[in-house]
């Protein structure tokens, strides 16, 4: 019994798993830097191109913005917003448990026919929890 529950609680409470047939090359975005920190969207999209993402333009958001969002452009339904956003998830652990809340950037629909890109990524002021250790060059 003791072991059926133990057992339970491993399978529910583990880490969360990357998603083996996600391709970040398949991802055309722009950044768009809404922290206020100067050139911080060129930093993260410095990170996203390494990581493999066709990153195709870097530019300043319209405002300020407390949380990093992502934009669907392409899919009204936001898929590729969402698949990103899972990505990008944070998910705190202790050894191999799950501890908290999984933290996923907002996703919000924002379709634009003339854009090529399928996602506009807004860095906000939180983007040091789905970009940690991201620094500017001055």
């Amino acid at each position: 019994m003791v072991a059926a529950i133990g057992l339970s609680l491993a399978v529910r409470f583990a880490a969360v798993r990357p998603d083996p047939d996600f391709d970040p090359g398949s991802f055309r975005l722009d950044v768009l830097n809404g922290s206020g920190a100067p050139r911080m969207g060129r930093a993260v999209a410095d990170v996203l191109s390494r990581r493999g993402f066709q990153v195709y333009r870097v530019g300043n958001a319209d405002s300020l913005h407390e949380r990093t969002k992502l934009i669907e452009r392409r899919s009204t339904d936001g898929r590729n917003a969402a698949r990103l956003a899972d990505h990008l998830g944070v998910q705190h652990q202790l050894w191999v448990f799950a501890v908290g809340a999984r933290r996923l950037p907002e996703v919000v629909v924002g379709i634009d026919s003339a854009s090529f890109v399928d996602v506009s990524v807004v860095v906000g002021l939180d983007h040091e929890l789905f970009f940690p250790g991201v620094v500017t060059l001055r």
